[in-house]
């Protein structure tokens, strides 16, 4: 695993967006939190698609998505681009397995 050099800017932008996806408080998101925010970034995707991006992101394969790991797969970026590489990420995954996906304007 690749540790990512971050600014305490940079670390403190990514832990705010990893607390919005982490509706519980956890610590990780899980498949229902992921859900939520694939949803609110205007993407329909299936549980296995889902399951799929969990799996892609989960290095210690505990089935969600810890700090560490959000951290790793978005890496160091401004607030506004990690949103939007997590939304081209997201976009990108749905269109390699054969989703559809919707996009709605906020």
């Amino acid at each position: 695993v690749m540790e990512v050099q971050l600014s305490d800017t940079e670390l403190s932008e990514l832990k705010d967006i990893f607390a919005m996806f982490d509706k519980d408080n956890s610590g990780s998101i899980d498949i229902v939190e992921l859900e939520s925010m694939v949803a609110s970034l205007g993407i329909n995707a299936s549980k296995e698609d889902l399951n799929d991006m969990i799996a892609e992101a989960d290095i210690d394969q505990s089935g969600t998505i810890e700090f560490d790991e959000f951290k790793t797969l978005i890496g160091p970026t401004s607030r506004k681009k990690s949103l939007l590489r997590i939304t081209s990420t997201l976009s990108n995954f749905s269109t390699k397995t054969g989703t559809v996906l919707s996009h709605e304007p906020n």
